[in-house]
């Protein structure tokens, strides 16, 4: 499809990619179905012409939503990397609870929960110490690793989205209330949680 594709003229692209977000009955759509059935190479096509990782069926689940609930590593680290929102939910669980228990290889679910939390997944320290004990004690400290990974490289997204070199905040600050941390970061509060949403 993509040596096909790259032979058409913008105009005649700008037409056809018009229809990948078209949704089919239940509001799926292209990228949607390639995630539920885990073709990862076709998403890949897909998500190369544009197609909205953003998009939800009637049921308000993303393609990224549905690749968590269902355990499809591969795809779920595809998505995040073309930017795919990680706050979402599948019905009532949090994306890191559907990968819990949908992901089964500790090393995977290591994997995935630093990409989903490096890129704006939300998390209580009991929700991740929940995750963690479903690993079993021998993989305690890949998964605190990777806790320590996600919240460094969020942070550091963070300092690149406001331009700037603001200080690294600790992991006392996890869940320290919104003022004290734009205090911290020398923001103002509003300026803050416009950022964080």
């Amino acid at each position: 499809m993509s040596e096909k594709f790259s032979k058409l003229n913008d105009d005649q692209r700008g037409k056809l990619t018009q229809f990948l977000d078209v949704r089919e009955e239940s509001g799926r759509t292209a990228l949607f179905l390639a995630a539920e059935a885990n073709r990862v190479k076709c998403a890949d096509v897909l998500l190369r012409y544009k197609a909205s990782t953003e998009v939800t069926n009637h049921k308000n689940i993303t393609p990224l939503g549905v690749a968590c609930d269902q355990g499809h590593t591969s795809m779920i680290l595809l998505l995040i990397e073309n930017h795919a929102r990680c706050d979402v939910t599948v019905g009532e669980k949090k994306l890191l609870d559907c990968i819990s228990t949908s992901i089964k290889d500790p090393k995977e679910k290591c994997e995935v929960a630093k990409a989903l939390l490096a890129n704006g997944a939300q998390a209580s320290e009991e929700e991740l110490n929940k995750i963690r004990d479903t690993l079993g004690a021998e993989n305690h400290t890949m998964w605190n690793k990777a806790v320590t990974d996600a919240r460094e490289a969020r942070a550091k997204n963070f300092t690149k989205a406001i331009g700037g070199d603001a200080p690294v905040p600790t992991n006392d600050m996890q869940d320290a209330p919104m003022d004290e941390i734009s205090k911290f970061l020398g923001f103002d509060q509003p300026l803050l949680k416009e950022w964080a949403h």
